[in-house]
């Protein structure tokens, strides 16, 4: 039945001309054969109240911390919260949570793929996740970040279907996923992703002047991407990225987050190892989700919140202060 069904969307989609329509009426079609989200087992039957999984969740996580909360690094409130790599997926966290005020220069960026990259001769090679250029493209208030001349086509072949050309930037390394479309040359998209990534980094820029408290969120291995492997930060750079954003912004409070991956914990097991007093490094199983957080945020029901990750960013909140 399932191999009918997908002849017969095929089919329809094969009359429309546009690839990237096309893709979208394929996504359309088959949007019905998506699997809900089981119940928290917690709470199996949840009844006519619709928050008794995340409420269950939340009594739980307050029952393994003695009524402490789990926070990303020190606040409760932040002015503004922006993701700085490595997964596309944290900036939906943000979005799922309501944390993202504006799209920054720094969404859907990932570093290059080392040789032997995801081979069976190299186990655990990680892909590098351009930290450090994303930290100088802030301090030098994006100098050089994205020069026309810079921009080349990495991928060889579009798939059917597929939005945007993987282009990757040779000056800083780090590739673009989802900025330059696919029905156009790199060099006749130029113009409107200049004007695009001036307007985001003149806003971001903007932004970082008028807050604060500011946090900055790095996270890896999610969704679909659990199995892609990165280079983890060493305390080192971390270290020096605070150094380098201090002496920019002296009299600001910059928080980073770093979510990482460790296959080995359970359920509400974590480690929250602290860096700096600004940075933190919070360990846990991005294998182990839990939908009841889609109960309080039903905006997003496509991405399978990760249990830790998601406890941190449930209990922090925006400040007014970028607001209107």
């Amino acid at each position: 039945m399932k191999k009918i069904k997908k002849f017969f969307i095929n089919l329809v989609a094969g009359f429309v001309p546009s690839r990237a329509m096309r893709g979208r009426i394929r996504k359309m079609l088959t949007k019905g054969n998506v699997v809900p989200p089981p119940p928290s087992p917690l709470v199996q039957d949840a009844g006519p109240d619709k928050l008794a999984n995340y409420r269950a969740v939340k009594q739980k996580w307050n029952d393994v911390l003695g009524g402490r909360r789990l926070l990303p690094a020190r606040f409760e409130e932040y002015d503004f919260i922006f993701v700085i790599g490595v997964s596309c997926l944290m900036t939906d966290v943000l979005d799922f949570f309501k944390l993202r005020v504006c799209s920054s220069p720094f969404e859907w960026t990932v570093g290059i793929e080392p040789d032997g990259y995801c081979s069976q001769e190299n186990p655990g090679i990680g892909e590098d996740t351009r930290f450090v250029e994303k930290i100088d493209a802030i301090v030098t208030k994006f100098k050089n970040f994205y020069r026309p001349q810079d921009f080349v086509i990495e991928n060889s072949t579009i798939k059917e279907g597929q939005a945007h050309q993987r282009v990757i930037n040779v000056y800083t390394k780090i590739r673009f996923l989802h900025l330059f479309p696919c029905d156009k040359s790199i060099e006749n998209a130029m113009p409107e992703v200049q004007e695009l990534m001036d307007r985001r980094s003149k806003r971001f820029l903007e932004y970082m002047d008028k807050s604060d408290k500011i946090l900055i969120c790095w996270g890896e291995r999610m969704g679909e991407q659990r199995n892609c492997v990165c280079q983890h930060l060493t305390d080192a750079q971390i270290l020096d990225a605070i150094d380098k954003l201090k002496r920019i912004y002296p009299d600001k409070q910059i928080d980073f987050v770093f979510f990482e991956h460790d296959g080995t914990k359970h359920e509400y097991e974590f480690d929250k190892i602290q860096v700096a007093d600004s940075a933190y490094r919070i360990r846990s199983n991005h294998y182990i989700l839990e939908w009841a957080y889609s109960d309080k945020h039903p905006h997003r029901k496509d991405r399978p919140p990760i249990l830790v990750m998601s406890e941190a960013m449930d209990n922090i909140r925006l400040s007014s202060r970028l607001k209107g």
